[in-house]
């Protein structure tokens, strides 16, 4: 059975250069940085994941320790690697270094005042 994603990819590219329908393909398989906000008590939360989807419903389903307590959970921001290394220190320097925090708050600050 052929994957949903990988089906819309093939009618989508029918015809394209063989190595531009493998760099589609590929891209399926990334890593994200994201960040989520608490509807409950406004906090923010930043995560790392290979399946975002799957790891927001994870979150609102009370699956992950921390953010149980604080459902329901909204995605406002993420990015996308396609380097698992690059992701993990993208997460660290979020989480770590107010700076740079700030300075992506500051960038998306509607995203952040408009999330519930």
């Amino acid at each position: 059975m052929e994957d949903e994603g990988l089906r819309i990819v093939n009618s989508f590219f029918q015809g394209a250069i063989p190595h531009l329908l493998a760099f589609v393909v590929y891209n399926k398989f990334m890593f994200y940085v994201y960040i989520i906000k608490s509807k409950k008590s406004k906090k923010l939360y930043i995560g790392l994941t290979n399946d975002l989807r799957k790891r927001i419903l994870e979150h609102n389903s009370g699956q992950s320790a921390y953010t149980k307590k604080f459902l329901p959970w909204k995605l406002i921001y993420y990015e996308a690697y396609l380097s698992n290394k690059d992701a993990n220190i993208r997460e660290k320097r979020l989480k770590k270094f107010a700076k740079g925090y700030a300075q992506l708050k500051n960038r998306i600050k509607n995203s952040f005042d408009s999330a519930f």
